[in-house]
């Protein structure tokens, strides 16, 4: 098929197909008269890097899976990887929704009022931040950077 059936097929663009083959992610077409040729086993491909861009992969990520896709050890490697990778980015969300939560509900009027409420607010332990805040609001060293690394979260 022509890389125009082939783009029309996969829902790519015959551009992304021609870049694909420049960092070799896809081997190099068969030419007929100038024009590149593919057969069915590219629409495969392409499938799974656009799968491999929605779930997190890197195009130099998918071209090493790629050359390795024989070895299931290496699969299995990428794939534990990359639910490693997930499992720190959930964390990171779940902390972030608690504190906007906390925030969204405190009627505080100033940044050591919401940085109590927050720390009270689910018993986590925050100290690895360095936050410090006295049940009277008086701050203790490291708050005010300690609260700037929760809004970097």
């Amino acid at each position: 098929m022509r890389i125009s059936e082939a783009a029309e097929r996969a829902g790519v663009l015959a551009t992304t197909i021609r870049f694909y083959e420049s960092i070799a992610l896809l081997p190099e077409a068969h030419r007929v008269n100038g024009q590149r040729i593919y057969g069915p086993e590219v629409l495969d491909r392409l499938a799974v890097i656009r799968f491999g861009l929605k779930t997190g992969f890197s195009l130099k990520e998918l071209k090493s899976l790629f050359l390795g896709f024989g070895s299931r050890a290496k699969r299995r490697q990428a794939a534990q990887g990359k639910l490693k990778e997930l499992k720190g980015l959930h964390d990171r969300v779940e902390l972030m929704e608690r504190l906007l939560k906390e925030i969204s509900l405190c009627r505080c009027g100033t940044i050591q009022q919401i940085a109590e409420r927050v720390l009270r607010s689910d018993g986590s332990d925050y100290s690895s931040l360095g936050t410090r805040v006295s049940a009277r609001g008086n701050q203790r060293s490291g708050a005010r950077t300690s609260f700037s690394k929760l809004r970097q979260l």
